[in-house]
């Protein structure tokens, strides 16, 4: 049953004789109009205060009836309500509008110390991730997927298809708002989804099998490289500043890429904050950096991190 496996997912992570504060980033579709009833339903089993959050990027015609349908809805259920505006190009629509709201999510979670924030990310969202990853040839980290639970974000309807989504809707006459863009072909997410997926699950089923033990290995991997990150750190980091920090050159012996990789996404997170995502390409290109003897020279990781280099060691600094 939906509601048990929600109840099942968040248990471990909430606080049986205390008040749990949680942020539910609705948007007005099915999936956050089903987890915000799910919330609603098992509220009186812990002590919840819920937030929700609805972003209009005004970039579809029914955007304005999603967010007075979110407004409905709070006063409704009796939780408050944020509704955020935010205008963005269409050109990298996808991308900059999930940075844009995690990065308010965060930074509401922070400032008023919110316990979890909480997404409606599915069974289908995932699987449609890992063939993505599949299709670009990306290294086993990539293959961690949507993570069910990453920094202060939870996402417990993770393993629930979209088909026990609608009967879960239908059954409880839920009322939500269709994203037009979600048929909208150009986007590539959306080609996997309506085209892809379905000729998979018809002619060749094993390969969801695949898919998700990819993501069962990775898991299982990233958590033993948990350890040896901590023994990495120990090992070539030199100083520690609040803007920046100062590592051994002799970093370079991290041959294998992947773990190169997830030690540099570690330290940006870790100490100063910051989620970073680059390109294989791009991180073969900063593993060559490195490894070069030039001096004074700098590397641009991210629009906010920077590698600057001298002769023995580099510093790793945030702008």
């Amino acid at each position: 049953m939906l509601l048990d496996k929600v109840y099942d997912s968040l248990a471990p992570y909430l606080k049986k004789n205390e008040k749990n504060r949680l942020i539910l980033a609705i948007s007005g579709g099915i999936d956050s109009i089903v987890l915000l009833h799910t919330l609603n339903k098992i509220k009186s089993n812990y002590s919840l205060e819920i937030l929700l959050i609805h972003i209009n990027y005004g970039m579809q015609k029914k955007s304005n009836n999603a967010e007075s349908l979110c407004s409905d809805l709070s006063l409704q259920y009796g939780f408050k309500i944020i509704l955020e505006k935010v205008k963005l190009n269409k050109d990298n629509f996808e991308s900059n509008a999930r940075n844009i709201r995690y990065k308010i999510f965060n930074t509401y979670a922070e400032k008023n110390n919110f316990d979890y924030i909480l997404t409606a990310h599915h069974r289908d969202d995932q699987i449609e991730t890992l063939h993505m990853k599949f299709l670009d040839n990306a290294d086993w980290v990539s293959f961690l997927g949507i993570r069910k639970k990453y920094g202060k974000i939870l996402r417990p309807m993770l393993d629930i298809s979209k088909e026990d989504i609608y009967s879960y809707a239908n059954k409880n006459k839920l009322k939500w708002v269709e994203d037009d863009s979600n048929e909208d072909l150009n986007y590539r997410r959306n080609n996997i989804r309506l085209n892809v997926i379905p000729e998979i699950i018809k002619n060749n089923p094993n390969h969801i099998d695949l898919l998700m033990k990819k993501h069962s290995y990775a898991l299982e991997k990233i958590s033993l490289l948990k350890n040896e990150i901590k023994s990495l750190k120990k090992k070539y980091i030199i100083e520690v500043n609040s803007k920046f920090l100062i590592l051994s050159n002799s970093v370079i012996e991290i041959s294998d890429k992947v773990i190169f990789k997830v030690f540099y996404q570690d330290l940006s997170k870790n100490y100063f904050d910051y989620r970073f995502y680059s390109t294989k390409k791009h991180w073969k290109q900063f593993h060559l950096f490195i490894s070069e003897s030039r001096t004074g020279s700098s590397f641009i990781l991210d629009e906010k991190i920077k590698i600057s280099k001298g002769k023995r060691d580099h510093c790793f600094l945030y702008n």
